[in-house]
């Protein structure tokens, strides 16, 4: 009898726990095409382009290259780069007033017909942090929440200047 009430209980829990997981994830998706003003307006594409797109006079051959090298020397992780298609990856995990987190920098590079190229920066954040375990074997737990898509000017201002401008 108890072997069934014990399983019965360990079913409902996971149904549950399931459950509030696909909420979660839904919530997650749905805050990551929200706009900064309100979490429930999405972004228009004139928004989308004031933070995500700028153009630069320099040619695409010199402009690939060069972001490379200035996101390493920002201590950036490149996760992946295609020079044939523009793409360019990287992650960036940094502290700020105790706060960890990881901001994933994706890259799109267009070579424009005057000889311009065009960048277009998304940053995604992960927020970072460490909670003890109840097993003594793991010291240390560590867990993400995703916070979506970074609506605020400033870093997007930040990151292009940090990386193309200077």
């Amino acid at each position: 009898m108890k072997t069934k009430t014990l399983l019965a209980g360990a079913v409902i829990a996971l149904c549950v726990f399931s459950s509030c997981g696909a909420a979660m994830i839904g919530g997650v998706t749905a805050a990551s095409v929200t706009s900064s003003k309100k979490n429930t307006e999405p972004l228009s594409e004139e928004e989308i382009a004031l933070l995500t797109k700028r153009v630069y006079s320099d040619h695409f051959n010199t402009l690939y290259p060069y972001l490379l090298e200035r996101l390493q020397a920002k201590g950036c992780y490149i996760s992946s780069s295609d020079k044939a298609s523009g793409v360019i990856t990287a992650e960036f995990i940094g502290i700020e007033k105790y706060r960890r987190y990881n901001r994933h920098l994706s890259f799109l590079l267009i070579e424009c017909p005057t000889g311009e190229t065009e960048v277009r920066l998304t940053i995604y954040e992960d927020e970072l942090y460490s909670d003890g375990s109840v097993d003594i074997n793991i010291p240390t737990v560590h867990n993400v929440i995703q916070r979506g898509m970074v609506r605020d000017k400033s870093l997007y201002d930040y990151w292009f200047k940090v990386l193309l401008e200077s």
